[in-house]
């Protein structure tokens, strides 16, 4: 994490039974309601329903102390036992309330831990100073801190899930916000019952009380006689979420008092036909793209040829493969590179340090730009042979051997045997030059060294630093790709030439 690391501490109560136990009942605590009772229930479907927790599995609860998670984190201490799970509560202080207010929510939390017989973690930060450092909004710098803390507390218990508060009151929010910003289907879908990490890696992120209303929450608490911790905070119209909360909903109900249920309805038809999509990109990746060193080569002509759709998912996967964290790029990044397809000549910055170029018959996207930089030229070297020599990166071993031999390269491509009567001893390696050409075993022609590295789709940034080997009458062998014809050993050969390069251009 970038930044100011939160701090950490640990409080372990007892350890939670694994026995089985009926709905409603905890270890230290019971349900005491019918409306509470039934709420479990429901929970308990949904989870089942998308299998959100698996049995034997390590869950961290992200807890506020607001309505949603306290609700939260008694249901699962209720149905750890058939469920089978293992859980322990996790606390953050962003630090934007006051020292008491934070210290209160804190306790708070922590006696819940102490109540329920659950391990308990602390951690703080200071949004607003990060928010300054890293030039964005307070709301986003909370999340990624918050997010951070719970997937360093997860990696310390080795948990495969974190478990947070989202009801589909927030389901509808979200929704709303994504439309607002010009999101895609992607964001229209919204948030997942689980799903990966939404800031880099972690473990999956789950979502319990996703079909639950923001009022079941406070309706739970209040039947069981439970008092959470209220943010005031939440009161603001100075973050984005509170004012869709707090101004527009209020406004959309007047026109659908179902507005909340709509909303969730087209976010879960928008993850339907989304991850059908998602999909299909897949499907067409390999044909597609080559991965290498920190560069992602993608066919410019076979992505010019897909449905929109997919060409837009495919780019999306080439940003999440390469960026660290996972980045995710908007509608006007995924514009920008289609429309770099139809372009002789392009480049475009993208998020997470990305940076996309074209390059002939390839769109390139790279961690950064000295990824795709032109390879710099080999300066002209004799080569001692027999003997070693060091030609910029490659380190050349010669050697002589008695034929006959009929082998011809190996499968590295870096090692040839050649005829040395037919090549001399007087061998130089350079760069391409304009004009170049041999005549490629098999072939029965000629081919300029150019078309043979187009045609091997060597990027143009590399072609340079291909090693030639060369004789006084032309070119012996254009190393990793094919010798010449006239310097193969034949069944005749006497004396066997053999050249190995060791590096990496």
């Amino acid at each position: 994490m970038d930044g100011q690391r939160p701090t950490v501490s640990s409080h372990h109560a007892m350890s939670s039974s694994n026995t089985q136990l009926r709905v409603g009942q905890g270890s230290n605590c019971r349900t005491k309601s019918r409306f509470g009772r039934s709420l479990e229930r429901s929970i308990l479907r949904f989870i089942r329903k998308h299998s959100l927790l698996r049995p034997g599995e390590r869950v961290v609860a992200g807890v506020s102390g607001g309505p949603d998670s306290t609700l939260l984190i008694h249901c699962l201490a209720h149905l750890q036992g058939v469920l089978d799970i293992r859980l322990s509560i996790a606390h953050y202080d962003h630090g934007l309330r006051s020292r008491a207010e934070a210290q209160d929510d804190s306790d708070y939390v922590a006696g819940l831990a102490k109540d329920l017989d659950l391990p308990f973690a602390f951690g703080r930060g200071q949004v607003r100073k990060e928010a300054r450092a890293r030039r964005m909004s307070v709301e986003e710098t909370a999340r990624q801190l918050r997010y951070a803390f719970l997937a360093a507390e997860a990696r310390r218990l080795k948990a495969q899930a974190v478990t947070v508060g989202h009801t589909s009151s927030d389901q509808a929010e979200t929704v709303l916000l994504h439309i607002m910003r010009g999101s895609g289907l992607r964001g229209v879908a919204a948030m997942s019952p689980r799903s990966s990490w939404p800031t880099g890696e972690g473990p999956d992120i789950v979502r319990p009380l996703l079909d639950l209303r923001r009022d079941d929450s406070l309706c739970y608490c209040a039947e069981e006689a439970i008092k959470p911790r209220i943010d005031p905070t939440n009161s603001s119209l100075n973050a984005d979420r509170n004012r869709v909360r707090l101004q527009l909903m209020p406004e959309l109900s007047k026109f659908n008092p179902q507005v909340e249920r709509a909303l969730c309805r087209l976010a879960t038809t928008a993850a339907i036909d989304s991850s059908y999509l998602d999909a299909a990109a897949e499907a067409v990746w390999p044909t597609l793209a080559t991965e290498k060193d920190g560069v992602t080569i993608l066919d410019r002509l076979g992505l010019a040829k897909l449905e929109q759709a997919i060409a837009f998912r495919v780019l999306r996967l080439a940003a999440l493969r390469l960026a660290k964290p996972a980045t995710e790029l908007t509608t006007r990044h995924l514009t920008a590179l289609a429309e770099m397809l139809h372009k002789q000549q392009a480049s475009v910055s993208l998020p997470g340090a990305l940076m996309a170029t074209l390059e002939g018959d390839y769109l390139l996207i790279a961690r950064d730009s000295t990824s795709i930089r032109p390879a710099p030229m080999l300066t002209k070297q004799e080569l001692a042979v027999p003997g070693h020599t060091r030609v910029g990166p490659w380190l050349v071993e010669a050697n002589y051997s008695e034929g006959p031999y009929l082998g011809t390269s190996f499968p590295s491509g870096f090692e040839a045997c050649l005829d040395a009567h037919a090549v001399g001893s007087q061998l130089v390696v350079r760069s391409r030059c304009p004009g170049d050409w041999l005549r490629p075993l098999g072939l029965g022609g000629k081919k300029k060294v150019q078309d043979l590295l187009v045609d091997a789709k060597t990027p143009a940034r590399q072609r340079d630093a291909v090693p030639l080997v060369c004789a006084p009458w032309g070119i012996v062998w254009v190393v990793g790709h094919q010798i010449d014809e006239r310097a193969a050993v034949r069944p005749t050969t006497e004396e066997i030439l053999h050249l190995r390069f060791k590096g990496s251009a």
